[in-house]
């Protein structure tokens, strides 16, 4: 088996825990076979016993390639999922930098908004000068027109009745010199 179905990390390495505590384990019960074969069959003439001693180091050895397997289909696994955290982490640095260009767009928007909105304020407050101006400019004129008016019915009622010492005086000499003359 070449363990090509995992693609967890977690069962494999619960797997190459087993795995190793089997080949621990294979490991102790040749050892002791050995010793016990030493000191029970130290002629080596039972050939089940050596038998036996060769079918365990044969799936010791099968344990031991089903290891080596499991390690490089780990190795597989991890690289994959590096190369997707390597992948995951360049989309998210790029959307880190489009959110920050996006940020440095709106906050010269808003600027450009806040220059815009305080000249339109301005024209604004200007016009209303002008209007302001405007309407202080025909109240006075209209003023003027009355006073003006006032002036001449004045002028006019003067000449229908009222009299001008000025006129007078000069009216005076000029009958005392028609007088002279």
């Amino acid at each position: 088996m070449m363990f090509e179905d995992v693609r967890d990390v977690s069962t494999l390495q619960a797997i190459h825990a087993h795995l190793f505590q089997e080949y621990v384990l294979l490991g102790s019960v040749i050892d002791a076979r050995r010793l016990h074969h030493t000191h029970f069959y130290s002629l080596r003439m039972d050939y089940g016993h050596q038998s036996y001693l060769d079918i365990l180091a044969n799936c010791r050895h099968i344990v031991l390639r089903a290891l080596e397997r499991l390690e490089r289909r780990t190795a597989e696994v991890l690289y994959e999922n590096e190369k997707w955290f390597k992948w995951v982490r360049q989309v998210q640095e790029d959307d880190e930098a489009n959110r920050e260009k996006e940020q440095k767009k709106v906050k010269l928007e808003a600027a450009m908004f806040k220059r815009h909105w305080k000249k339109m304020q301005s024209r604004i407050s200007a016009q209303r000068e002008k209007e302001g101006k405007q309407r202080q400019d025909a109240f006075l004129e209209e003023a003027y027109q009355e006073r003006v008016k006032t002036i001449s019915l004045e002028d006019s009622d003067e000449d229908n009745g009222r009299w001008d010492h000025i006129e007078e005086i000069v009216e005076d000499e000029r009958s005392q010199y028609i007088d002279l003359i």
